[in-house]
């Protein structure tokens, strides 16, 4: 396929919410064909199309976002998991809003739709999906140049929000996940994400959305 004919089968499948993991699936080996095709290989945006399509993550690509974790790690306190986050660059990494601004940021420069990205509840039901599909694929700290001072291996170990912060916010659904980080000394311990699962209102107009006469 052609560049173009790639971001125009793209432009269809993200003019709209995912509804199946599959959708989520195809439009990042889409994606990162066209990132190949600008040589872009060792964007952050790279790193997340790799982990959903491989069974173990050590490429160059994760670097960039291993090393953020890995060096608030020596901060980490089993009393206090939030010592880890001063600046709330874990916490942007573990709910994948880093994944959201780097979809947004290549659907713009590329004239895709942005729906994915930029409606709320699309972007929900997109990282569900995606959460679903590199679940128990572990980020392994393998390679030569991945000696982190503290990381060895992150993984989702679970899809499910928190039950105590769900149980604490019982007005609605919940979405999460649960982080595993296995340090150099194989000490282990789990970071949970968890966040509202909101439902569109009545007569809610997607973001983002295209018209084909628009993209032609």
């Amino acid at each position: 396929m052609t560049r173009n004919e790639i971001a125009e089968e793209l432009f269809d499948l993200m003019n709209k919410p995912p509804e199946r993991k599959q959708d989520v699936v195809h439009a990042l080996v889409q994606i990162r064909k066209i990132l190949e095709y600008d040589c872009e290989k060792n964007t952050a945006l790279r790193f997340y199309c790799d982990w959903a399509l491989h069974t173990k993550l050590d490429r160059s690509g994760a670097k960039h976002i291993l090393g953020i974790l890995d060096e608030r790690l020596g901060r980490y306190r089993p009393w206090s998991p939030e010592s880890i986050d001063p600046d709330g660059k874990v916490s942007e990494i573990l709910s994948f809003n880093l994944l959201q601004r780097y979809l947004l940021d290549f659907s713009q420069r590329n004239d895709l739709p942005t729906v994915w990205s930029e409606d709320w509840f699309a972007w929900q039901k997109t990282i569900t999906l995606y959460g679903e599909q590199v679940r128990h694929i572990p980020l392994v700290v393998t390679r030569k140049d991945y000696k982190f001072r503290y990381l060895q291996k992150l993984v989702i170990s679970a899809c499910e929000p928190s039950k105590e912060i769900a149980e604490a916010n019982s007005d609605g659904d919940h979405f999460g996940f649960r982080w595993e980080f296995t340090l150099n000394d194989g000490y282990t311990f789990s970071l949970p994400y968890t966040s509202n699962l909101a439902v569109p209102p009545p007569g809610w107009k997607t973001l983002g959305m295209r018209s084909e006469e628009k993209h032609s």
